[in-house]
């Protein structure tokens, strides 16, 4: 498997919290080593292509690389806001997200049925003014070889 990074400051960005991804994989404590010699190879290509010379620049000086910051920026400086979604993340979604979440699942999986259904009926509905043209096509033929042979008959 190959990965590619934009070579830009998101590439490099994107990247780094690839890295991180992996690397609290590997903490995981997984046991399948399949997986772990995938993680680690995608690794090493990360490694790679954050050691490339265009990115020495978002380095420090001594080096090292910044810090990236996990926690996303505080939208509300209320702290009852921030200690409500402290906790969310701590305790996992709540009974009700997860109702919310199996009901958009359903819904997803209804308009997914209906829309296979409606192309199903556009496609059946094809066909069937397809076969209406031909038989309607032979109808006119056997009303002109009726009246070619009532023509005949009359002469």
């Amino acid at each position: 498997m190959k990965i590619d990074f934009a070579t830009d400051l998101n590439g490099y960005h994107d990247g780094r919290k690839f890295r991180m991804l992996l690397e609290s994989y590997v903490h995981s404590n997984s046991t399948d080593p399949l997986v772990l010699s995938l993680v680690e190879s995608l690794q090493q290509q990360v490694n790679d292509f954050l050691n490339r010379p265009e990115f020495k620049q978002f380095h420090n000086a001594d080096g090292t690389e910044p810090e990236i910051s996990t926690k996303p920026p505080a939208k509300n400086s209320n702290p009852l806001t921030q200690l409500a979604a402290f906790l969310n993340s701590m305790t996992g979604p709540s009974r009700r997200e997860m109702i919310l979440s199996k009901q958009r699942q359903e819904l997803i999986e209804r308009a997914e049925h209906a829309e296979a259904s409606a192309f199903e009926a556009l496609a059946e509905t094809a066909e069937i003014g397809r076969e209406r043209d031909e038989i309607l096509q032979k109808m006119k033929q056997l009303e002109q070889e009726i009246s070619k042979h009532s023509q005949k008959s009359s002469d």
